[in-house]
C-alpha cells in the first residue's frame, strides 16, 4: 500500500508529497515522496496534514507513534495502528 498525500491548501505545509507505505501488517511509515518532497523545515506540517487525511480514510486505532528525525528535522513517521470496527 502507497498513498500520495499533497502536502498544501488552506493553511497547509506548502507544496510537496508524502507517502504512506505499509512497513507490515499494523504498521505504515511517512515519508516524502523523493520526486517532490516537502521542503525541510514543512516535513512536520505535511506529515500531520497527511496522517490527518490518512486517519480520515482509514478507520484504524493508532497505538503508537515513531518520529524519525535527522539533523534535527522531522523526517518521516512511523505509526503502529489497530484496524478499528467491528
Amino acid at each position: 500500500m502507497t498513498a500520495r498525500f499533497e502536502a498544501a491548501g488552506n493553511g497547509g505545509a506548502g507544496k510537496g508529497l508524502v507517502d504512506v507505505k505499509s512497513v507490515c501488517d499494523g504498521c505504515v511509515v511517512f515519508a516524502a515522496n523523493p520526486q517532490k518532497p516537502p521542503a525541510d523545515d514543512e516535513m512536520p506540517f505535511a506529515i500531520s496534514q497527511a496522517l490527518q487525511e490518512w486517519m480520515l480514510g482509514t478507520p484504524v486505532r493508532i497505538r503508537e507513534t515513531l518520529p524519525v528525525v535527522r539533523n534535527g528535522n522531522t523526517i518521516g513517521l512511523f505509526v503502529w495502528f489497530d484496524r478499528a470496527g467491528p
